[in-house]
């Protein structure tokens, strides 16, 4: 990759993080909550692109971006007032910008009708505020004009690195090389290296002096400053006299004179304090350190497991240093975890865009409540969210909310609500997306499931059963076909791309009221505390963030109920109890106490529930092995992992195995010897 190619990858990893900001700030406008403050940090946003766009190059994202600045500009000087059409406008602007970077990205032509639209828009506004915008920016009637550069002159720049500028992947004959396109440029650089023992040779104490002549105007000057002040202390002296800058962040600063240039690295010191560092790092690299510190959670665990068996031969020692490091290698998995680790908000913040389009297309007023976008999820799961997302979203958009009138018919209001919100609970994340529209039509549902053969008239589903009927690849209750949703390749993709995530999805309905759909994903793909189970001779793992508590079955109250089904009293009354063995369909090989340990676990769909078990064995750190990747997905198992002792352990999904033990219960009752033994206790 030539050097161009990584400054363009930090360009467009920039723009992302800005085009988030933005939207964010525009939404806060939007919402009527948004100060001063709010919209000159839109404007800085927008300014951010355009200047880094205009240094490479990417001359449609340049003039968009200029004269959505200029808007932008207008609003802050007070000659537009911030009105909801205004924010609407700025909105689509949002949309556009990021079009355009994503076609500066790919290399292609922009050619979405959306662009032209929203530019026409952005005249209008500056001709509607253009007099306004006249007088209060027209100079004092005592006030010269302030002469506007037209033959060559001298513009020095100075350029102090910070102590990230080379780490960054900075190189200063980029930007000399840069510089050349304004004119013949004249480089000096002064400076001496700090001696060795000083620390790493992070800061070179080096300044270089560019000394440009040219009749470039003041604002492709200070574009070019702000690109690459990014990673330097830049300043910029410009001899001619120039225009009054509109933009407070950028006024050129005085160029430092010869006896001061030993405070140049005190400048780039306190603003290195100023700004917080940050290394941008490829992906591969931190897989690849996580696999390590999965492989050492997996030699922990194996030499633990080999000291417990010669246990009496060893020093007592030898465990306090197994439990130093135990602690250790947790310290470092967490650390390594929070790397990776990423806000779900650059994900959501695409959501508004989609609301906003599909609103518009299908005729219908719908306000989108986001929350939970500052929870942290793991880098890869979040990349693979989007699109189950988008395709949930779409579906609420075009099958949930109903148009206006039949709302307002309904005693609804006209506008409909869709809300989308994270957060954490335990060692996962739960994302829940709500709309009050219809609901499922479960009898038009039925009545598409019968005809396409997936259910007989003669089963009695219920109605969540019918619900989950949607998640079937094909399933499409659309009369009229379009590009909205409606063609059948949506929700069986949603299910199984969270499911390909270690996650579930599920759906809950109430008709005329709305639908919920709630997503469950693990916090991270690589290491999880666990709760070692057994079942028959095989050990599973139980996410240690579910456990409640552990009940002995001959302590327990269990009764049966007439369907085959088992509940358990506890203090605060019944909870269900389900068979592991009889969920998983797993054989009884006659073990001495089958099904000995009740463990009450907190799952997310129906609250707490028992799991029956053989026995309880203990508490373990495991490394999630993804199974779907090399063998198929499992009803009720979400990964695996090896053990201690080279065993693999399969890990349960607890919310999935009360579902899958309603349906063996439907087929045959949970009768083993110490259940009729429990009824006999009872």
């Amino acid at each position: 990759m030539s050097d161009d190619d990584d400054f363009k990858a930090l360009f467009f990893a920039e723009c992302a993080e800005l085009l988030t900001d933005l939207q964010d700030h525009l939404g806060t406008l939007s919402d009527g909550d948004g100060d001063a403050e709010t919209v000159n940090a839109a404007f800085r946003a927008v300014h951010s692109v355009k200047g880094g766009a205009a240094a490479f190059g990417f001359n449609d994202l340049t003039g968009f971006a200029h004269e959505f600045e200029t808007v932008m500009d207008r609003c802050r000087s007070g000659a537009l007032s911030i009105t909801p059409d205004l924010c609407l406008t700025l909105m689509r602007s949002g949309d556009v910008m990021e079009l355009l970077v994503e076609s500066a990205r790919d290399g292609t032509k922009p050619t979405d009708p959306l662009i032209e639209r929203v530019l026409s828009e952005l005249s209008d506004w500056l001709e509607e505020g253009g007099s306004t915008a006249r007088k209060a920016a027209a100079p004092a009637p005592d006030m010269e004009e302030p002469a506007i550069p037209t033959d060559d002159r001298e513009v020095t720049i100075t350029i102090a690195p910070l102590e990230d500028f080379f780490s960054s992947g900075q190189d200063i004959r980029r930007i000399v090389k840069a510089a050349r396109d304004f004119g013949p440029t004249d480089v000096t650089c002064k400076g001496t290296v700090p001696p060795p023992d000083d620390g790493p040779l992070t800061a070179c104490g080096l300044v270089w002096t560019l000394t440009i002549t040219t009749n470039a105007p003041p604002s492709k000057l200070e574009e070019f400053v702000s690109f690459y002040e990014l990673t330097a202390d830049v300043t910029l002296d410009d001899e001619a006299p120039a225009p009054p800058d509109p933009v407070e962040e950028l006024e050129p600063p005085a160029l430092h004179e010869p006896e001061q240039e030993a405070a140049a690295p005190k400048a780039a010191e306190a603003s290195s304090r100023a700004v917080q560092k940050s290394l941008r790092v490829e992906l591969s690299r931190i897989d690849r350190l996580v696999n390590l510190v999965g492989e050492i959670v997996i030699t922990q665990a194996a030499l633990a497991q080999e000291i417990a068996d010669i246990e009496a031969r060893l020093d007592m020692e030898i465990p306090h240093s197994m439990e130093e490091m135990a602690r250790q290698t947790r310290d470092l998995q967490e650390s390594v975890m929070a790397i990776r680790a990423q806000p779900i908000k650059s994900v959501f913040s695409r959501m508004p865009r989609i609301v906003r389009d599909l609103a518009d297309k299908l005729g219908k007023d719908v306000r989108l409540s986001l929350s939970g976008e500052g929870t942290e999820v793991d880098t890869t799961v979040i990349e693979e969210l989007a699109e189950p997302l988008t395709h949930m979203l779409r579906n609420s958009m075009d099958h949930g909310i109903e148009p206006p009138d039949i709302r307002t018919a309904a005693g609804k209001p006209a506008e409909g609500t869709i809300e989308l919100s994270a957060e954490h609970r335990g060692e996962r994340v739960l994302i829940r997306l709500s709309d009050d529209g219809r609901g499922v039509d479960r009898e038009r549902v039925l009545a598409k499931a019968i005809e396409k053969g997936l259910v007989s008239p003669d089963d009695q589903l219920q109605p969540e059963e019918i619900d989950q009927l949607i998640f079937h690849p094909g399933f499409s209750t659309a009369a009229v076909l379009s590009d909205v949703s409606g063609r059948g390749v949506g929700m069986d993709v949603v299910k199984k791309k969270i499911q390909s995530l270690g996650g579930r999805c599920t759906l809950q309905s109430t008709p005329g009221e709305g639908t919920v759909f709630l997503i469950t994903l693990p916090l991270t793909l690589a290491v999880l505390d666990g709760m070692t189970i057994r079942v028959n001779d095989d050990r599973y793992i139980l996410p240690l963030s579910t456990v409640v508590e552990a009940l002995r079955v001959r302590d327990c109250k269990i009764e049966t109920l007439p369907d085959g089904g088992q509940i358990l009293a506890r203090r605060e009354g019944y909870i269900r109890l389900i068979s592991v063995r009889n969920a998983l369909d797993i054989p009884n090989t006659g073990t001495d106490q089958p099904e000995d340990m009740a463990i009450v676990i907190d799952t997310e769909t129906e609250g707490h529930v028992a799991l029956l078990v053989d026995e309880l064995i203990g508490q373990r750190q495991v490394v999630l092995k993804s199974i779907e990747a090399n063998f198929k997905q499992i009803d009720g198992v979400s990964g695996a992992t090896i053990l201690g002792d080279g065993r693999v352990a399969l890990i349960l999904d607890v919310s999935a195995l009360a579902g899958l033990n309603r349906q063996r219960s439907a087929q045959r009752p949970v009768l083993t010897p110490v259940s009729q033994e429990l009824e006999h206790v009872a």
